[in-house]
């Protein structure tokens, strides 16, 4: 399931607006847009499966600032996000921040660019070297090519 995490946070490809988060039924969590259904009619077809069992739907839980999809039937438990102090993490996480609010386009410029060898253009902490924001804008583009695909594949079910 930890596809999953991959979906959380980005923007919805289909208003362009609003964040893709969880939503809880009364069936099941499912993934939808932040702006559903004021603005934006993305939501999943189907409720997410439990990845362990396969029998049934997964629910989330939050407990202590964590949150997890769950399935009480076979014990199945995933971290979905934390939201614990990672204070060393802090400065890697701006420019996480501000990568994932951009489209696979707009990161496929910025690694043609090198933005990491003049990175003064991006709103990020000077702390950050280039090795690090080139490894970081790699993996996001990396997770936005994996969310495409499965989003694509989602949107071809319903």
């Amino acid at each position: 399931m930890s596809y999953l995490n991959n979906f959380l946070g980005v923007r919805c490809w289909r208003c362009k607006q609003g964040q893709i988060e969880l939503l809880d039924k009364n069936d099941g969590a499912y993934l939808a847009c932040s702006s559903y259904p004021a603005s934006c009619q993305f939501v999943s077809a189907s409720p997410i499966q439990c990845p362990n069992c396969g029998g049934g739907s997964l629910i989330s839980k939050l407990e202590k600032d964590i949150l997890y999809l769950v399935h009480e039937d076979c014990g199945f438990n995933s971290l979905v996000q934390s939201w614990a102090d990672a204070s060393e993490f802090k400065d890697t996480g701006v420019l996480i921040d501000y990568l994932i609010t951009l489209s696979f386009e707009e990161l496929n410029q910025l690694w043609d660019s090198k933005v990491w060898k003049s990175p003064e253009n991006l709103p990020i902490p000077d702390s950050l070297d280039e090795s690090t924001i080139k490894e970081t804008i790699q993996k996001i583009r990396s997770v936005k090519w994996k969310l495409a695909n499965k989003l694509n594949h989602i949107v071809g079910e319903s």
